[in-house]
Order: structure tokens, then sequence, then C-alpha cells
């Protein structure tokens, strides 16, 4: 299940959503054209909050090559904590954490990836998923994903807890209650209905329908 909210940071727009069984292409497509049924081409994205999945910044890629990207910020905190309780106690953990969640949010990112070069080039954990050189790798790979002090400034969300909501309350709530068994095309039908009713568009939906 693919979902994806698009939201006014000014707050004058109300935010809308696509939400998709499909796979990344359909999902792709399918986000470009309520875009587009709204006047949007895609320029007035000013940013890209995600999980870190490739298949997002893919798509970014081909529809939105001008919008900044941002790794949610509580991902990026799962895997330093994760990492770190691999290699220390809790509460030295904790704080070693902290420090490097700070940095990302100030923008010291110099000092954040010299931290982590430090207890890369030391033991590996028993883990091999959670050892400090793979740490290393999952944030240079996201180096130029990690402005959360420029999107701060710009009073953007550095977190994609709105997705999470959205997961449940579009979706799960819905579609994922006790005994339900779906086909694609029918939970696609059903996701159709419940994002024309959260932006606003369910009686104009059924005027169309009629009319057509």
């Amino acid at each position: 299940m693919k979902v994806a909210i698009v939201e006014d940071i000014r707050g004058i727009e109300a935010p809308f959503y696509v939400a998709s069984t499909g796979d990344a292409e359909a999902f792709g497509k399918q986000l470009s054209e309520e875009m587009q049924s709204r006047g949007m081409d895609g320029r007035e994205l000013a940013q890209i909050t995600a999980d870190g999945a490739p298949w997002i910044w893919n798509l970014a890629d081909i529809y939105y090559p001008d919008a900044r990207r941002l790794l949610d910020f509580y991902h990026a905190a799962e895997h330093l904590y994760a990492a770190a309780a691999a290699l220390w106690p809790k509460e030295t953990a904790d704080a070693w954490c902290q420090q490097r969640m700070e940095q990302l949010k100030k923008g010291e990112l110099d000092d954040f990836f010299s931290e982590l070069k430090k207890i890369a080039a030391g033991p590996a954990t028993n883990d091999p998923a959670l050892d400090p050189k793979r740490l290393m790798n999952y944030f240079e790979t996201n180096r130029d994903r990690l402005g959360y002090a420029d999107a701060k400034k710009n009073k953007a969300p550095i977190g994609s807890g709105v997705i999470e909501s959205a997961g449940r309350h579009i979706v799960q709530q819905r579609l994922k209650q006790s005994g339900m068994r779906w086909s694609l095309s029918g939970a696609q039908a059903v996701l159709n209905l419940r994002t024309r009713h959260r932006n606003g568009q369910f009686e104009q939906y059924w005027e169309n329908y009629a009319a057509a």
C-alpha cells in the first residue's frame, strides 16, 4: 500500500491524499494526475519528505526534480538508536544519539559524520544489520537529504508522521478490520472513495458520476 499527502505549509490550502495498491510506477502516475487535476504541475512542491525507500526518490527524480528531498527525521533517529543500542548500555546509547540528533537538527553535518566515522572505525556489532559501517553507509547515501536545519527555518516538516497517521485513518480503519478480505481492485475502489471524501471531493464525485 502506498500513500501520499500534499500539504500547504502556509496553512492556506487544505491537504489532499492519494492512496494506491499499485506499483511505484502506477502510484507516481496517480499522484501526478491528481496534482494536474488541481492545476499543479509539480513545481509547487518545495520539499518531499519520505522514509528513505529508493522507489520514492526515483519517483521524485522523474516527476519533481526541483523539490528538496528530506529523509524522515524519525527514521534517521531509529537507525541511530538501533546501532547505538547494539554498541553500548542504554544510558550511553541514549546520550550519544541525542547529541547526533541535535547535530542533524542544527545542520552540523561535518561534526555528525565525524562522529559516525569514529564508531565505524571501531569494532563491529554481533548483528551485521546494526554494524556501525552500515550506519555510516546509510547516512552517506542520504547525505543530500539531511537538510533539517533549512526545513525548520522554512517551517516545513522534518518528519513524515502525517503519513503514518494517514495510513491508519485512510487505509487501516476501513480495510483492515477483523475478518476482512479484499481483492486489489476492491481495495483500490474503497481507497478511491476514502481519499475523495478526505479531499473534500465526495459530493462532486457523485455529481460527476451521475452526469456521466
